[in-house]
């Protein structure tokens, strides 16, 4: 999931190519490089000249090493029949010409006195006329090619489709690819390291056929996907088009340059007609039989030859190579292939750099490295999760993140794997071997392969800013001239020495990481009791609470009998899920057992019409919020300001991010509430709160799990400051920092600040109304009987929505829908409505 392309790769691969396989007239040479290939040689030429279609001309290039790499050569010619040629000789090289009677390869072995580049050895060759074919076929000298490689190379080079010109219209198009790719596997391993790396290697090389397939397909027209956006072409085998070359020769990694070049190249386009180009030497492949194109479309039809800069993935051309037996070969391939990368698109984004990218070429340079980046922040992240999980015992997100993290991405690389395999030509069964015995080293190798790119980075980067001041203008050159070792060859010392510094020094940084955001984790996210109530307690999930009718989910329990302390008067109370009696913190006795009221500094003034339709909703809830409030021990104009904020005293609200009920509960909230009331020695404590099921929709309920959720925000550090207590009741870890509100959540706090006008204007009515109900207006003193009813225990919540729907539609105030749903959604069928004239009608049915 941190590497997108990956993913956009493999389902472009399965986009069909469009067109018609066209054959044409071009010769195909192979170009073999080799320094000290002495115990692959054989292998390598005898493939190169047993192909089922044969190659034009075959150039060995025996670029100086230390073995008996010419004399496998020769030895190898010689049995095959070929006979040398004295070819002539100059103060650097040697060249020998090998002929065999009746054979349609010309074969040429040039040798390097001294240690030569694989770039610089094609360039020459080709350059010198020593290669005179259009199309040049450039292999590693240990690899081994399969018999019909050379032919499946030659179906690649050309495709006919009808498309759009650029004059718009539409007609045949003969299309010639740039650029081909083999694909590789690899060859088996004798010891058991190198087995390990064959077996990654093997499920690498076919995730990177589904990856190479992806880059390679076109959709459209466009400068993105209308245009082929291979990283690179396997460097062990792969076609270029004469006119792609030279081959760069001041990278590391210079097929990977080449591809980009290749790509980022002008197209041409040539006019010609069906019969001309029959008359050159191209035909279709139908159904597996050569046809001329005049056969097809007709003599005279113009067909127009574009010349692009597309590279093409042949995934039936398909090669063995050689891997590292040992795992510092390894580091030393993967490092120079990192580094190689990185040279590349350091090369292209330079302001040194002459000339732009093209969009595809972009896309393809900033996409890889762009991951890379990301990946290795991602692997940071190891450390700063481990270290919030030892600041937070209670915190087991990192592990689950982590778990689920390997989990996709190992499902992920083995259906990528076992479908590269399929691709490459393997049955199902093998498919799934190579998938079931490679992807746990191939996970392994990227993890190296991370380290390796660090470790190349701490090469490259320095000698290129090193280079941008020593070259104040033309292209950045930072390697020149270089040669490599095969993967068979032993690793210097320097090798382990550079990867091991690199290691120790990621492992410095991941500590410093892990320390770091444990701190941080205890300083700024929050306190550790919270985070142990929320991830260290049972969790409580909201969906198990948005149930509705709430009618059906907990009997109406018996009045709860207070019994105060022998001097004060006995009282009931009418909350089944928070009566003072329940609440640890106020059923010791000792407590003010007066009944908490909204109290007001604001003399009454009769209500406006939004203020009788707010004092409507309120009415059949104010004995129970001033309980709750008496229950927790929190100011009830306090409850009633957060709550109106959160839902407008609407029982089925639903906020933005689907918190439900009046008091806005989350499964998070639920758990933390749950938690507190079960803590032992909590003066939260109620066992009520959570004795059976509840519904969040539930006014009685969510009032008393509004107040019980702030009044542990208010015992929080800085919670005497109405503003920080509302902002941990919104998000009890990211709400407050240090001390303050959070920058996130000043607008709803806000919001809440402003709702104190109207709390005061509704609890002057209510104080005005218990002084002496005949001061208030008759619509306030009508509403106000119905609470004194529920106080009173004569009518339940449900009864008082009933009797203040009607008096809201009496007094013409339209908050019909409102006291429709409450009534029909929220106590279900049995429930009066309100129909659409204002009057109850019939139960409802439940929706």
């Amino acid at each position: 999931m941190a590497m997108p392309t990956v993913l956009l790769n493999a389902a472009l691969s399965l986009v069909r190519e469009r067109g018609i396989v066209a054959l044409g007239p071009d010769r195909l040479a192979a170009f073999a490089p080799m320094f000290d290939e002495e115990a692959g040689a054989e292998r390598a030429v005898r493939s190169l000249l047993e192909q089922t279609e044969p190659l034009d001309e075959l150039v060995v290039s025996i670029n100086g090493g230390t073995d008996g790499t010419p004399e496998v050569v020769a030895r190898t010619l010689s049995a095959l029949g070929f006979e040398a040629w004295d070819g002539g000789s100059r103060p650097d090289l040697q060249l020998t010409r090998w002929r065999k009677p009746g054979a349609h390869t010309a074969v040429e072995v040039v040798r390097y006195v001294n240690p030569t580049a694989k770039a610089r050895s094609l360039n020459r060759a080709v350059e010198s006329g020593l290669i005179t074919a259009e199309r040049v076929l450039v292999v590693d000298g240990d690899t081994v090619l399969s018999p019909g490689f050379a032919a499946e190379m030659r179906r690649s080079f050309y495709r006919l489709r009808f498309a759009r010109h650029r004059d718009g219209h539409h007609g045949y198009v003969l299309e010639d690819s740039t650029l081909q790719s083999g694909a590789v596997r690899s060859l088996p391993g004798t010891s058991l390291q190198s087995k390990l790396i064959s077996a990654g290697r093997e499920a690498e090389y076919a995730f990177s056929a589904i990856v190479r397939r992806g880059q390679c397909a076109t959709v459209g027209e466009g400068r993105l996907l209308g245009r082929s956006r291979l990283f690179t072409v396997v460097g062990c085998g792969f076609v270029a088009r004469r006119d792609a070359l030279p081959m760069p020769d001041d990278t590391l990694t210079e097929d990977h340059d080449l591809t980009l070049c290749a790509q980022n190249g002008e197209e041409r386009e040539e006019k010609s007609t069906a019969a001309d180009l029959d008359a050159a030497g191209h035909g279709l492949l139908v159904d597996g039989r050569l046809r001329p194109l005049a056969a097809i479309v007709g003599p005279a039809t113009p067909v127009t030859i574009r010349r692009t800069s597309n590279a093409r993935f042949v995934h039936s051309a398909v090669m063995r190579t050689e891997d590292p037996p040992r795992l510092g070969g390894f580091l030393r391939q993967v490092e120079r292939w990192n580094g190689g990368g990185l040279e590349n698109a350091l090369k292209r984004v330079s302001p040194m750099r002459a000339g732009g990218m093209r969009t595809n070429v972009a896309f393809t340079v900033a996409s890889a490295q762009v991951e890379n980046l990301v990946g290795l922040f991602l692997a940071l992240l190891l450390p700063a999760l481990l270290g919030v999980r030892y600041a937070l015992p209670s915190v087991e997100m990192p592990a689950a993140v982590l778990a689920a993290w390997l989990g996709i991405d190992v499902l992920a690389s083995l259906l990528i794997v076992i479908a590269g395999a399929r691709r490459l030509g393997d049955p199902w069964p093998r498919a799934v071997l190579v998938a079931a015995r490679g992807v746990a080293p191939l996970l392994a190798m990227r993890a190296l392969g991370a380290l390796s790119y660090l470790t190349a980075a701490t090469r490259v980067l320095p000698s290129f800013f090193a280079s941008r001041l020593k070259r104040p203008s033309g292209d950045v050159v930072v390697y020149v001239q270089r040669t490599w070792a095969r993967p068979r060859a032993a690793v210097a010392s320097t090798v382990h020495l550079r990867t091991a510094g690199v290691a120790a020094s990621v492992l410095l940084v991941g500590l410093v990481m892990f320390m770091g955001f444990a701190h941080l984790a205890r300083l700024y996210i929050g306190s550790h009791d919270t985070w142990r109530y929320v991830y260290g307690s049972p969790r409580l999930d909201q969906a198990d609470f948005e149930l509705l009718p709430v009618s059906d989910v907990r009997p109406v329990l018996e009045m709860v009998s207070f019994q105060p302390s022998a001097n004060a008067p006995s009282e009931d109370w009418v909350s089944p899920y928070c009566p003072p009696t329940a609440v640890a913190g106020r059923s010791d006795g000792d407590g003010d057992v007066r009944r908490a009221r909204l109290t007001s500094d604001r003399a009454y003034e009769p209500l406006s019409p939004w203020g009788i339709l707010m004092l409507g909703r309120l009415v059949p809830l104010l004995t129970h919020l001033e309980e709750a409030s008496q229950a927790y021990g929190i100011d009830p104009g306090f409850l009633l300001q957060v709550l109106l904020n959160e839902s407008y005293l609407d029982p089925l609200a639903r906020g933005p991010t689907n918190d439900v009920g009046l008091a806005q509960l989350t499964s998070d909230a639920l758990t933390l509430i749950a938690a507190v009331s079960a803590e032992e020695g909590n003066p939260l404590r109620n066992e009520e709160l959570f004795a059976g099921e509840a519904s969040a929709f539930d006014p009685e309920f969510s009032l008393c799990a509004g107040a019980a959720k702030l009044a542990w925000a208010v015992g929080q550090p800085g919670g005497d400051d109405p503003k920080v207590a509302y902002a941990r009741y919104i998000n009890p870890f990211h709400g407050v920092k240090n001390g303050a509100v959070a920058s996130t959540h000043v607008e709803p706090v806000a919001a809440m600040v402003q709702l104190r006008e109207l709390v005061q204007i509704l609890a002057a009515v209510v104080a005005e109304y218990r002084t002496d109900p005949t001061l208030v207006s008759s619509k306030e003193r009508q509403m106000l009987d119905v609470a004194v009813e529920v106080r009173d225990g004569h009518l339940t919540v449900r009864d008082a929505y009933v009797e203040v729907a009607a008096m809201i539609a009496a007094f013409q105030i339209d908050d019909r829908a409102f006291y429709a749903a409450v009534l029909g959604e929220l106590y279900g069928p049995g429930a009066p409505y309100l129909d659409v004239t204002g009057q109850f009608a019939d139960a409802q049915p439940h929706r």
